[in-house]
């Protein structure tokens, strides 16, 4: 069972063309959700740095600090 996942992340609120492609691509990843971008909502990424995952039945006591994915690989 996964335990605490801690992440230090930047947040940018962004508009226009450049909400509506996070919306497109949130959408093609979970289609679920297109129900809640129905109503007016601000988009706002998460650019992630770091996080740090603690998974005691794994060991992983105290947590490992892991970096921010990579993003367009």
């Amino acid at each position: 069972m996964p335990g605490v996942l801690p992440a230090q992340s930047d947040a940018e609120v962004v508009t226009g063309e450049v909400a509506e492609q996070v919306r497109e691509t949130v959408v093609a990843k979970v289609p679920e959700v297109r129900p809640f971008l129905a109503i007016p909502v601000e988009t706002v990424p998460l650019h992630v740095r770091q996080w740090r995952a603690t998974d005691v039945v794994s060991g992983w006591l105290p947590g490992r600090e892991l970096p921010g994915p990579r993003v367009g690989s």
